[in-house]
C-alpha cells in the first residue's frame, strides 16, 4: 500500500499474520498526530516514514519481522515507540537524519552498522540539527538491527 501524498492525520494498522508493506513516497501534507501499528505473527515493511509527517508513532508486536526505514523528509519532531518480543526489528535512518535511538534488548541482540554515534546510552546520528527523530526500541527475545542509509 502506498499513501504517499495522502492526507492522514490519523492511522491505525493492525496486522494478524501475513506480509504487510507500506509506503510513504510523497510527504503527507497534513499534520499526523499518532500513528499505531500492532500485528502478531507477520511481516511488516514499512519504508519513508518520515514521510508519514506523524508526532507520535507506536509498534508493537510479536514473532514478527519489522523492517522500518525512515526515509523521506523529517519535517517536525517524531518520537517512535518500539515493542517487540520473538521478533526481529530492523531500523534504517538516513544518515543526514538527526536521530536518538535508545535499544532496550532482553535475551536480545542489537547490531549497530556505522554512522552511529554512542553517548548518553544512546546511538546518535545526523548533524543535530533540525527536527528529531527520537525512537526507543524495546527487543524481547529477538535482535535489533540499525542501520544508516
Amino acid at each position: 500500500m502506498d499513501l504517499g501524498g495522502v492526507p492522514i492525520s490519523s492511522l491505525t494498522v493492525r496486522q494478524g499474520a501475513g506480509r504487510f508493506e507500506l509506503d510513504f513516497s510523497a510527504p503527507n501534507p497534513a499534520p499526523m498526530e499518532t500513528f499505531e501499528v500492532s500485528s502478531g505473527a507477520a511481516g511488516i515493511e514499512l519504508k519513508n516514514l518520515a514521510n508519514a509527517n506523524f508526532s507520535e508513532m507506536r509498534l508493537s508486536g510479536g514473532a514478527a519481522g519489522y523492517e522500518l526505514d525512515f526515509g523521506g523528509k523529517l519535517s517536525r519532531n517524531a518520537n517512535v515507540a518500539v515493542e517487540a518480543g520473538l521478533s526481529g526489528v530492523d531500523i534504517e535512518v538516513p544518515a543526514s537524519t538527526a536521530a536518538k535511538i535508545v535499544a532496550e534488548t532482553t535475551l536480545g541482540s542489537v547490531d549497530v552498522g556505522d554512522g552511529f554515534e554512542k553517548r548518553e546510552g544512546a546511538f546518535w546520528t545526523g548533524s543535530g540539527t533540525g527536527p528529531m527523530l527520537t525512537v526507543r526500541a524495546g527487543v524481547r527475545l529477538g535482535s535489533l538491527k540499525l542501520r544508516t542509509a
